[in-house]
């Protein structure tokens, strides 16, 4: 039985219902890029502009987080600032309402004059009641032997949910790349229910 094959049958054992798909090919996420001619011809565009720029110093590469009261417009107004005060580009982002804050995360390409503390005091002027910080990264990309799963549980809320799952992908060496869990009332049900969502790599 290959290691897929276990990895999938592991799952049937947990308490909660969970469904996995089949591992994704590499060039499963670029189908949908065909339909739009546009994106093609910006990615073009951007191709040719960045070998006239390459004498230019290499953007680096931050993690931004931050969280505070939530309230309307603060993706807009963050976005504004990365873009025309920072001059930086956002490559990923992780955004949640949790409780009655925001929570953003967000991977940035900045100009190598961008120092910490001036990417720390630009969003914190901006956003006073916000917790702010910040953490220098460097891109990175699965393994070419790594097979990718989506995994959907659902099913009765209880301390411990997700330790039990999780217990289950570690023991086959997987590592988890995003995680998302909410805690919602089940119809007709009388009980509250929690629903899991992740994608992980599976050496």
């Amino acid at each position: 039985m290959s290691s897929s094959s276990r990895f999938v049958r592991s799952l049937s054992g947990l308490p909660q219902r969970c469904l996995s798909s089949a591992p994704l090919t590499a060039n499963s996420h670029i189908w949908s890029l065909n339909k739009f001619s546009s994106l093609r011809s910006f990615a073009t565009s951007s191709s040719s502009s960045s070998k006239s720029s390459s004498n230019r110093s290499a953007p680096v590469s931050w993690v931004l987080t931050t969280a505070g009261p939530d309230k309307s417009g603060i993706v807009h107004k963050l976005a504004s600032l990365v873009h025309e005060d920072l001059s930086a580009n956002i490559e990923e982002s992780r955004m949640a309402r949790l409780g009655s804050d925001f929570a953003i995360i967000l991977h940035l390409s900045v100009p190598s004059d961008v120092d910490e503390a001036r990417l720390k005091s630009s969003v914190q002027t901006a956003f006073p009641e916000f917790l702010v910080a910040a953490r220098r990264t460097s891109p990175v990309t699965a393994p070419s032997t790594a097979r990718e799963y989506h995994v959907m549980c659902e099913g009765p809320d209880q301390q411990g949910v997700v330790q039990s799952l999780t217990a289950a992908f570690v023991k086959h060496g997987a590592n988890i790349r995003d995680l998302s869990t909410d805690v919602h009332s089940a119809a007709f049900a009388g009980q509250k229910n929690i629903s899991q969502r992740e994608q992980k790599f599976l050496n």
